[in-house]
């Protein structure tokens, strides 16, 4: 299919509908709230063009996840694209596997998805993987036109030299090879007197940018997707620009240069229209994945602006069926007692002016949503929102503005309403507050709910993550315990430990295992498997209780957990927390992703849960602090 590069101006030609879903994923983070807006920000013009049926985001290190993002798309074809500015480790392997596109499950290396891999699937669908956006040849226009941005002139170029910088890697060739192509791209169309790719870490590094360039203007475009550390603190310093995050000169005097610095290219508004013909070019091939039911047809729906079907004679989809069912809930909460509660969710019925239009059962019925704490808030004292999608932004910060890496964590930001929402609005309101809560909790209702226990989660996982797999027994029971209560997620746990019997049985990694020691809470959505945040914290609670195999030789690992001692990283995480109560520190203000600081609420939480097991061990008589720190060479616990 043909059609422009870029349709963020008034002229450009509406390309043709695609009955299709899209679905971008990017890798998300537990820290930075920026990570994930570039995928935000280029959904939204793709999704108001109404180009695809659909158009959802999905995250690596965020929600809604990977895990669970075929199965909020109602449509049978689905694209995928990842927004990454290379080939490598994520879109080779983590996203097919995170996806279900392709082989390893368990951790094995996969590649392309293919359709002999397709049994996995979430749901049945057919699914193009497309090359990552970063590869795309468009990127080049968008690196020229985030120059021309930042300089301020059309014309940018003769005189002047352009460094595409890079993050580069020496283990992997083909970090560095998108930043190479589009340097050597533009280079050959003669449009600037000089061209560079520059990387972090590797050769040419960009401290060294002065060195490569004779002009005396450099303008400095780094090929990343989202601003964040690397790009806001990190190149710049590197570039060695004038002044301090985030007050730089720009553009700054370097050894008597002048030196623009764009910032990252995937923030770019041109960015949307290469996503969009990244899909199209994948759509008009044979599909990577065909999953779907023997004898199911293709779906011809119609679409309204958001990207919601119209009505249609097929069978309903599970996301359709899930919508309805969800609806009656709802409206059986409304009629029984004004109200229905979803988390910290308060829906209520409302009539408005053009209410009868706007709602889709045609009985003028429509919706309002507020915080649950908000019921008897005078609602001119809220803020008012009519734009189902709102809730995306509404749902990133607390109310004291601090980043909600855990939109299940109750600590929904008060103070807003939406009014005027349809069943569908509804439906897409309430999931932006909690991802993929309506199908997964409608799936728990029909018994088809499917759960991924915590050995399984654990063995799929690689990199810096691999030693969570050495989490068990009751060390893993503390971990839930920190991570999964009712006072910290108001998800309910369903998956269990998943570990095989002690004695080596037969019993699948798969299955449920021993049960965990630690309450599943009360909350009405369900949790199917650990999510990634508690994956990250249960890589700090093994890593610390690895001390404790590695100090006792006799011990096999599987031992390991029966035991209960305070190792040095636990020592030293209480002299932290001590240290910050008796200096008076703001413990709070750690940020609840920040798992590596020992003040973290999730680690102290856990080391509450071992100190409370030490004591129950001293006073049982079944092995004493001091035998314990005997058995470890006789240090001090």
């Amino acid at each position: 299919m043909n059609a422009s590069r870029s349709r963020t101006g008034s002229s450009a030609q509406r390309p043709e509908s695609i009955d299709a879903a899209l679905v971008i994923c990017g890798h998300g983070s537990h820290l930075n709230p920026d990570s994930s807006a570039p995928v935000y920000d280029h959904a939204a013009p793709i999704r108001e063009d109404g180009e695809f049926a659909e158009v959802r985001e999905a995250f690596w290190k965020e929600e809604p996840s990977l895990r669970n993002a075929l199965r909020t798309v109602e449509a049978e074809d689905v694209i995928v694209v990842p927004l990454f500015t290379s080939e490598g480790y994520f879109t080779d392997r983590v996203l097919p596997r995170e996806l279900r596109l392709a082989g390893g499950e368990n951790g094995e290396e996969s590649s392309a998805p293919s359709s002999d891999a397709a049994d996995g699937l979430d749901a049945p669908k057919r699914v193009w993987y497309t090359d990552p956006v970063g590869t795309h040849p468009s990127m080049t226009d968008a690196i020229v036109a985030r120059a021309e941005r930042i300089t301020g002139d059309p014309a940018a170029g003769p005189g002047t030299g352009l460094a595409v910088i890079g993050h580069g890697t020496e283990r992997n060739p083909k970090s560095a090879k998108a930043t190479r192509d589009h340097a050597a791209r533009i280079r050959e169309r003669g449009r600037f007197a000089a061209v560079e790719a520059l990387f972090m870490d590797q050769e040419p590094f960009v401290e060294n940018v002065c060195e490569r360039f004779d002009t005396q203007g450099i303008v400095a475009v780094p090929l990343f997707i989202a601003d964040g550390f690397h790009t806001r603190e990190e190149i710049p310093g590197l570039l060695g620009l004038a002044g301090e995050f985030p007050d730089y000169e720009n553009p700054s005097t370097v050894e008597g240069r002048e030196i623009h610095y764009a910032g990252a290219v995937g923030t770019d508004p041109s960015f949307a229209g290469v996503i969009a013909e990244r899909a199209r070019e994948a759509f008009a091939s044979p599909a990577d994945v065909d999953n779907r039911s023997s004898g199911s047809g293709s779906r011809s729906p119609g679409r309204d602006k958001d990207g919601g079907d119209t009505e249609t004679s097929e069978p309903e989809s599970e996301v359709r069926a899930a919508r309805e069912t969800f609806l009656g809930r709802i409206e059986g909460g409304i009629d029984a007692d004004g109200a229905a509660f979803w988390g910290e969710l308060l829906v209520s019925a409302e009539r408005e002016a053009g209410a009868e239009e706007r709602s889709s059962t045609g009985d003028g019925r429509t919706y309002e949503l507020r915080h649950a704490a908000d019921e008897h808030a005078d609602a001119a004292s809220l803020d008012r929102h009519t734009d189902p999608y709102d809730t995306r932004e509404i749902a990133r910060f607390d109310d004291e503005g601090q980043y909600r890496p855990l939109k299940s964590a109750p600590t929904l930001a008060r103070g807003w309403r939406l009014v005027g929402l349809d069943d569908r609005d509804l439906y897409r309101a309430v999931s932006g507050f909690y991802p993929a809560s309506i199908t997964n909790w409608y799936r728990e209702q029909r018994g088809t709910l499917d759960v991924t226990h915590y050995a399984e989660t654990a063995a799929r996982q690689t990199g810096m993550y691999d030693p969570v797999d050495e989490l068990e027994g009751k060390a893993l029971d503390r971990a839930v315990e920190a991570c999964c209560t009712d006072d910290v997620c108001l998800k309910r746990r369903v998956w269990e430990s998943g570990e095989t019997d002690s004695d080596g049985g037969s019993e699948e990694a798969s299955g449920e295992g021993r049960e965990i020691d630690a309450p599943p809470g009360d909350g009405e959505v369900p949790c199917r498997e650990p999510c990634s945040l508690f994956i990250a914290a249960a890589r700090e609670f093994a890593l610390a209780e690895r001390e404790e195999t590695e100090s006792d030789g006799d011990r096999t690992q599987g031992e390991e957990t029966e035991y209960t001692a305070l190792t040095e990283t636990d020592r030293e995480d209480l002299d932290a927390i001590l240290a910050g109560l008796t200096e008076r520190e703001n413990v709070e203000s750690v940020r609840p992703g920040e798992v590596s600081d020992p003040r973290n609420h999730y680690r102290a939480r856990y080391l509450r849960a071992k100190l409370r097991d030490l004591n129950e061990r001293d006073e049982n008589g079944d092995r004493t602090t001091a035998e314990t720190a005997s058995s470890q060479g006789g240090r001090d616990r």
